[in-house]
């Protein structure tokens, strides 16, 4: 790795920790991957602003002065001895980016890309992301002002919960119902899903398959936990029941939608429309959705919840065939009904209109 490189994923790791990475689509998953590149950016515009400030010329004569003094005879060490070196290659070796050995004929000076940029403000701005971050190199120094840098655990630790407030996170409708499915079934033991194609993975009880991005919400927010391993159990933390509970609470109960009345005056414009036709009538159900034309396609049209209203009310008959046909025709008490609606006041009424 280039020492460019180097240091840049160091000083990232020393701001944020060891974020958890989706390989596959190359984002993080703890975290908004622009903030992580953000940070990567400052760490980057440190050392840019690091080799502007170090003296090499000093640096490369007390380095040789505590080697002629020191090590006189380490000359063979091919890895750690070189002749023949000035101030300035030593900038551009430590600044180069390549992987593998730099092409210096065609590329003689190292990339700067950073020297304008104001690095303490992304760096201020996401070192909250720390906390999400299952290890870091300060993580015993928080508590202990005189502790050594914690050594990094193995990758089979669980990560700690971070406490999130479940009234604050939004789910989409993808990522709630997978929380859903994962609660339902998780017993203790987890959830098990496994590798599906085109970067889903499938449910092991209702064989339904997700999207990996619909699991980023859930895990991000520590509502579920894999402990860092795509091949583990997924299972629920306290912070996704809690929110699974609020939401619950928090669920509007939709209300029931009223009934149609058979007196409505559209109900009783479809049964004079029907009236006039010569029974039994055959509706059109071809063109709109739960809507039936009489007499054809181009005929008087009115949603099926106000004939089957019209039927309950005693004013129609409708009589079902095969293959899903259906047949209207008025009844008596729908010819008195109409009748009674061709009254002085109801024309009067239809006139208004």
């Amino acid at each position: 790795m280039p020492n460019r490189k180097a240091v840049i994923k160091v000083l990232t790791q020393d701001v944020l920790g060891a974020q958890r990475w989706n390989g596959l689509l190359a984002e993080c998953v703890s975290m908004p991957t622009e903030k992580y590149e953000e940070v990567e950016a400052a760490a980057e515009a440190i050392l840019e602003r690091v080799a502007r400030a170090v003296s090499w010329p000093r640096l490369l004569r007390e380095a040789s002065w505590r080697h002629l003094h020191l090590h006189p005879d380490q000359e063979n060490d091919k890895e750690g001895y070189a002749t023949g070196v000035c101030s300035e290659c030593l900038v551009e070796a430590l600044l180069a980016d390549d992987t593998g050995a730099p092409d210096w004929d065609k590329h003689p000076t190292s990339p700067r890309r950073r020297e304008h940029f104001d690095w303490p403000t992304p760096v201020a701005a996401n070192l909250k992301y720390r906390q999400r971050a299952h290890w870091h190199p300060y993580m015993e120094s928080e508590t202990k002002p005189d502790a050594a840098p914690a050594a990094r655990p193995a990758e089979t630790t669980p990560a700690p919960a971070v406490p999130a407030e479940a009234a604050e996170i939004t789910l989409p409708p993808a990522s709630e119902r997978l929380l859903r499915e994962i609660a339902k079934y998780d017993t203790g033991q987890g959830v098990l899903f496994r590798h599906a194609a085109r970067g889903r993975y499938l449910h092991p009880n209702t064989y339904s398959t997700f999207n990996a991005r619909t699991f980023y919400p859930l895990t991000g927010n520590n509502l579920v936990t894999d402990e860092g391993n795509d091949s583990a159990p997924v299972r629920m933390t306290e912070a996704g029941r809690k929110l699974l509970a609020e939401l619950d609470a928090n669920a509007q109960q939709k209300k029931p939608r009223a009934a149609t009345d058979p007196e409505s005056p559209a109900a009783q414009r479809a049964l004079r429309a029907l009236a006039q036709l010569e029974q039994p009538v055959t509706p059109h159900r071809g063109e709109r959705k739960g809507i039936w034309s009489l007499g054809g396609r181009d005929g008087y049209s009115a949603r099926e919840t106000t004939f089957y209203a019209l039927e309950k009310a005693g004013y129609l008959r409708i009589i079902q065939g095969a293959h899903l046909s259906l047949r209207m025709e008025i009844t008596e008490s729908g010819r008195q009904r109409e009748q009674q609606g061709q009254g002085p006041s109801s024309v009067t009424a239809e006139q208004s209109r």
